[in-house]
């Protein structure tokens, strides 16, 4: 092996030392930064699943006011239904005192 060839290959071993490195520390710092995403998507998970959870903002206070408005719908068809029975009713009386006046 001659000179320059000794040369060349220290200069690939070089290159490729510099490059393992360079690649090694590439990899953590995505390793770490990785975990700090992962750390942060936790936190915000967290909020969301807190503010779910909140009786007065989340899905809680929103299936309460459901519940407010099926118990007032079902009051106002109880009262509708009450008031078509009544009118029924007064038909009824109607119809009953008028077939009464008739003279046969």
């Amino acid at each position: 092996m001659t000179i320059p060839e000794v040369i060349s290959l220290i200069g690939v071993a070089v290159i490729a030392i510099g490059l393992v490195i360079t690649i090694y520390r590439n990899g953590r710092g995505q390793a770490l930064k990785l975990g700090q995403f992962k750390g942060e998507l936790s936190t915000e998970l967290d909020n969301i699943n807190g503010k779910l959870d909140d009786e007065n903002f989340g899905l809680s206070a929103l299936g309460k006011k459901l519940g407010d408005v099926k118990t007032h719908c079902a009051g106002v068809t109880g009262a509708f239904s009450e008031k078509f029975k009544s009118m029924d009713k007064t038909i009824d009386e109607i119809k009953s005192a008028a077939s009464r006046r008739r003279p046969k």
